[in-house]
């Protein structure tokens, strides 16, 4: 009885840190900017969380799957929106500026 309680728990607090993450999420979606927001933090986040993914497949272990796997999820997400506003747009917008200096 009480390791279902721990186990339940244990992954409350898995998606309870996933949620921690979704309000950098809205705000890089809302604002479009990614000022101030580290590529290598989500980075390495995502790259401690493909590693417990990885143990919990091997270790048969569902409910670190699936907290890990939403963590996994809501990172990768933040980290393409950084790495597009950051470097995709940038570049294009610059593309942009220098076609309109030829004209």
């Amino acid at each position: 009885m009480i390791d279902k309680v721990l186990e339940y728990s244990f992954l409350g607090m898995l998606l309870f840190n996933a949620a921690l993450f979704i309000p950098q999420l809205i705000l890089l979606i809302k604002t479009r900017d990614s000022s101030g927001v580290s590529v290598t933090m989500y980075s390495g986040f995502l790259g401690i969380q493909f590693i417990l993914i990885l143990h919990s497949v091997i270790k048969h272990d569902i409910i670190l799957f699936v907290g890990v796997l939403c963590n996994f999820i809501i990172c990768l997400i933040i980290d393409v929106l950084i790495i597009y506003s950051k470097y995709i747009r940038w570049s294009r917008d610059n593309v942009k500026k220098y076609h309109q200096r030829k004209i």
